[in-house]
């Protein structure tokens, strides 16, 4: 299942999204898009990567069946830029394999609070 949420957004513009950091140089003039994807099951979305700390890291191969081929908007030669994970009804030790992974690079974590009682009058 993919979930189609197009949003064009260019580096420059969203400096929010680059975790307060000046983007690499090879990503200064890409056009940025996200693309929400559901694998089907533990076999991956449907997609190869390759790459090296100067390049980065872009998609090499897109699978005959998966949430990438679906989403008819990953092809080859795409940048990687970043992963959001949702954490939503994942096993806890894949959740902290994941946060284990990802400790040495800059990371944005959406948290949930407790929401605290109000009072006065309404």
């Amino acid at each position: 299942m993919m979930m189609d949420t197009r949003k064009k957004v260019s580096v420059e513009d969203n400096k929010s999204n680059t975790l307060d950091r000046a983007a690499p140089a090879s990503f200064q003039n890409l056009d940025c898009i996200e693309v929400n994807l559901v694998g089907k099951d533990v076999s991956g979305l449907g997609f190869d990567v390759k790459g090296n700390p100067r390049d980065g890291i872009s998609v090499s191969n897109v699978h005959e069946r998966g949430a990438a081929k679906e989403s008819r908007m990953i092809k080859v030669g795409d940048k990687v830029l970043s992963l959001t994970i949702s954490f939503d009804n994942m096993v806890y030790e894949d959740a902290l394999t994941l946060l284990s992974y990802a400790s040495p690079y800059p990371i944005k974590l959406v948290l949930g609070k407790e929401a605290k009682p109000r009072q006065g009058k309404y």
